[in-house]
Protein backbone atom coordinates (compact mmCIF):
# COMPACT_ATOMS: atom_id res chain seq x y z
CA UNK A 1 0.00 0.00 0.00
CA UNK A 2 2.76 2.35 1.00
CA UNK A 3 4.17 1.85 -2.58
CA UNK A 4 0.74 2.72 -4.23
CA UNK A 5 0.70 6.13 -2.41
CA UNK A 6 4.06 6.99 -4.55
CA UNK A 7 5.53 7.40 -1.16
CA UNK A 8 8.69 6.69 -0.35
CA UNK A 9 11.80 7.11 1.95
CA UNK A 10 11.55 10.42 1.73
CA UNK A 11 8.30 10.93 3.41
CA UNK A 12 7.70 11.10 7.15
CA UNK A 13 8.30 7.85 8.95
CA UNK A 14 5.42 8.85 10.91
CA UNK A 15 3.07 8.51 8.15
CA UNK A 16 4.15 5.31 7.72
CA UNK A 17 3.55 4.23 10.68
CA UNK A 18 0.10 5.90 10.65
CA UNK A 19 -0.71 3.90 7.44
CA UNK A 20 0.65 0.32 9.30
CA UNK A 21 -1.23 0.60 12.17
CA UNK A 22 -4.28 1.51 10.00
CA UNK A 23 -3.68 -2.10 8.34
CA UNK A 24 -3.50 -3.93 11.20
CA UNK A 25 -6.43 -2.17 13.30
CA UNK A 26 -8.44 -3.10 10.02
CA UNK A 27 -7.31 -6.75 10.52
CA UNK A 28 -7.98 -6.99 14.02
CA UNK A 29 -11.07 -5.72 13.66
CA UNK A 30 -12.23 -8.44 12.09
CA UNK A 31 -10.34 -10.67 14.04
CA UNK A 32 -12.61 -9.50 16.64
CA UNK A 33 -15.90 -9.45 14.98
CA UNK A 34 -15.62 -12.87 14.33
CA UNK A 35 -14.59 -13.64 17.78
CA UNK A 36 -17.58 -11.84 18.71
CA UNK A 37 -19.52 -13.39 16.86
CA UNK A 38 -18.71 -17.15 17.89
CA UNK A 39 -19.20 -15.94 21.61
CA UNK A 40 -22.72 -14.72 20.63
CA UNK A 41 -23.76 -18.03 19.24
CA UNK A 42 -22.89 -19.76 22.25
CA UNK A 43 -24.34 -17.69 24.82
CA UNK A 44 -27.66 -17.78 22.82
CA UNK A 45 -27.14 -21.73 21.91
CA UNK A 46 -27.05 -21.92 25.88
CA UNK A 47 -29.63 -19.13 27.36
CA UNK A 48 -31.97 -18.45 23.83
CA UNK A 49 -31.26 -15.32 24.79
CA UNK A 50 -28.76 -12.14 23.39
CA UNK A 51 -25.78 -10.59 25.37
CA UNK A 52 -26.68 -6.66 25.35
CA UNK A 53 -22.99 -6.04 25.22
CA UNK A 54 -22.14 -8.29 22.51
CA UNK A 55 -25.33 -7.02 20.79
CA UNK A 56 -23.54 -3.72 20.92
CA UNK A 57 -20.42 -4.85 19.63
CA UNK A 58 -21.99 -6.06 17.01
CA UNK A 59 -23.69 -2.99 15.78
CA UNK A 60 -20.08 -1.36 16.23
CA UNK A 61 -18.79 -3.70 14.01
CA UNK A 62 -21.28 -3.81 11.61
CA UNK A 63 -20.90 0.22 11.48
CA UNK A 64 -17.36 0.37 11.07
CA UNK A 65 -17.47 -3.09 8.11
CA UNK A 66 -20.56 -0.67 6.52
CA UNK A 67 -17.68 2.40 6.77
CA UNK A 68 -15.16 0.40 4.86
CA UNK A 69 -17.35 -0.99 1.76
CA UNK A 70 -18.05 -4.68 2.89
CA UNK A 71 -21.24 -4.01 3.50
CA UNK A 72 -22.15 -7.83 4.38
CA UNK A 73 -25.13 -8.13 7.05
CA UNK A 74 -23.57 -11.54 8.05
CA UNK A 75 -20.83 -11.71 10.56
CA UNK A 76 -17.21 -12.89 9.06
CA UNK A 77 -16.87 -16.46 10.87
CA UNK A 78 -14.55 -16.96 13.91
CA UNK A 79 -10.88 -17.08 13.38
CA UNK A 80 -10.10 -20.70 12.56
CA UNK A 81 -7.92 -21.23 15.91
CA UNK A 82 -10.45 -19.22 17.88
CA UNK A 83 -11.70 -22.62 19.94
CA UNK A 84 -7.78 -23.25 21.04
CA UNK A 85 -6.71 -19.82 22.56
CA UNK A 86 -8.41 -19.95 25.54
CA UNK A 87 -8.10 -23.30 28.08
Amino acid sequence: MWRQCGCGAEYDSTVRRLIVDVLRMRKLIVEMDGLCGAVQRAWRDETRSNLVALERLRILFNDERSRHGGLSSESPPAPPDAMNRYP
